[in-house]
């Protein structure tokens, strides 16, 4: 299960009674506490369950970024947008105020 809230993503694992455990994601680059960091006022999150892929929209830093989704462990890798004209800094730009991200099938 994940849960985006305007500091980072907080992850954790589904135990078979319902329960569940937080998947730490350490003290690598992005981590923000226990969670995976996206920046300032994340406002939802999106699934590519397909690809493996995790979108949050930030509302602060008009981007959306983006993890790989670890399909054993359930850890989150942000991807870096690179230096391109598409990239806000660490994250794909989206405009003034990224509030939403919808999947559509490719």
């Amino acid at each position: 299960m994940y849960a985006a809230s305007s500091t980072g993503v907080s992850a954790y694992s589904l135990n078979p009674d319902s329960s569940l455990d937080r998947i730490d994601c350490g003290a690598g680059p992005g981590c923000n506490s226990m969670d995976f960091g996206t920046g300032v006022s994340g406002t939802g999150i999106a699934f590519d369950t397909a690809g493996g892929f995790a979108y949050v929209p930030n509302l602060t830093s008009d981007g959306v970024a983006v993890f790989a989704i670890n399909a054993t462990t359930g850890v989150l890798t942000r991807v870096d947008c690179g230096a391109g004209p598409g990239c806000n800094g660490t994250d794909f730009a989206a405009g003034s105020g990224a509030r939403g991200v919808a999947i559509v099938s490719r």
